[in-house]
């Protein structure tokens, strides 16, 4: 990327954040960290009295990134780690996607994993309250889900561990929930049941009333599945003409675990994890690392510019549909919207004219 591209990128997160004030939680217990050009987190050990200060210090130096840590600490700026004075740490969790350049449909598949981790796992397996519970957007590829509850603070690493590979279903096989009786009864879970082997028997009851074809074409039969879904209230999954009963739920099993955290278990495992701050800016698209209210977001509610008009030239082919969009072939110049420019910008899709 050329000087004069940097200046112009440097100039609106400058401007970003010479009119923008950030207040996070509990400031002078965090570290902080930032990166720019060569890496995310190129310095860390950062540590603010107040917002205020933090403010200053991202108006003079407009970094890229901006982390800061899941974890409270006596001294947030000391070195090494063994010296700040843990107090604890936030449980976190990283939901991402791969994606070259924005995709809505993966954006909205990940939007829902992570609703589904808030709602199916942690408030009512948890038992976390919902004000005590934070869906960030990363700013790029994904979403951050942050868990302010103190009976969680303290957990270890192995702990942690333990929690994201249970909800990323790392050594989950769903035919040991059931066993056959001397009667030959397949005996499996029952829909009231916690846990994953409740969670499996309600998924099993909703494809049969939706898409029932997806397991069997004997349960388009209204009886059949009616007999079906009646033995599964009880417990018993023998109850229809169906051969194979386990085996043939195999793909209604691939559904169970939250998918979308197995890349991170190292995420939720670090207790000195430096993760994106809220409110800033995300130096890999120019879109803001947003906090998200009751579950409902736009991509381009993260736009942190306004609509003036940039030209680049694009260096491939590219389909952007983030706001008002764009597409063009490699060699193209365009005039876009600034968002727009600094996201193709970011991503290494074009360069100013």
């Amino acid at each position: 990327m050329e000087e004069r591209e940097k200046k112009w990128i440097k100039d609106r997160f400058r401007r970003y954040y010479m009119s923008h004030e950030l207040r996070p939680d509990a400031v002078e217990e965090r570290e902080f960290g930032y990166g720019d050009w060569e890496k995310k987190i190129e310095a860390r050990h950062l540590a603010f009295e107040n917002a205020e200060k933090l403010n200053n210090f991202l108006r003079e130096m407009a970094p890229l990134y901006v982390s800061r840590s899941t974890a409270y600490y006596e001294r947030p700026g000391a070195q090494p780690m063994g010296n700040k004075g843990w107090k604890g740490s936030d449980l976190v969790f990283d939901l991402d996607a791969e994606m070259d350049v924005f995709d809505r449909a993966v954006f909205e598949k990940v939007r829902g994993d992570a609703i589904r981790l808030i709602e199916e796992f942690l408030v009512p397996e948890f038992g976390v309250e919902k004000k005590k519970i934070s869906l960030v957007f990363s700013g790029n590829r994904g979403f951050h889900v942050h868990v302010f509850d103190e009976r969680f603070r303290m957990l270890g690493r192995e702990e942690r561990r333990e929690i994201a590979s249970y909800l990323s279903g790392i050594g989950l096989d769903y035919r040991n929930f059931f066993t056959e009786d001397s009667n030959k009864k397949i005996l499996g879970p029952k829909p009231d049941e916690g846990g994953y082997r409740g969670r499996f028997a309600r998924m099993v009851i909703g494809v049969l009333e939706k898409e029932p074809q997806r397991i069997s074409k004997i349960f388009n039969e209204e009886s059949e599945r009616r007999r079906f879904i009646e033995g599964i209230k009880e417990g018993v999954w023998s109850k229809t003409r169906m051969p194979n009963v386990v085996e043939r739920l195999s793909e209604v099993a691939k559904g169970l675990p939250v998918k979308s955290i197995n890349v991170d278990v190292g995420v939720t495992q670090d207790t000195s994890k430096l993760i994106r701050l809220p409110g800033s800016l995300h130096g890999s698209t120019g879109l803001i690392v947003l906090p998200v209210k009751d579950y409902c977001m736009e991509i381009e509610d993260a736009i942190a510019f306004e609509k003036e008009g940039v030209k680049v030239r694009l260096k491939e082919r590219v389909d952007v549909r983030i706001g008002e969009g764009v597409k063009g072939e490699g060699g193209d110049v365009v005039d876009v919207p600034e968002y727009l420019g600094l996201y193709l910008l970011l991503k290494n899709k074009a360069v100013l004219v």
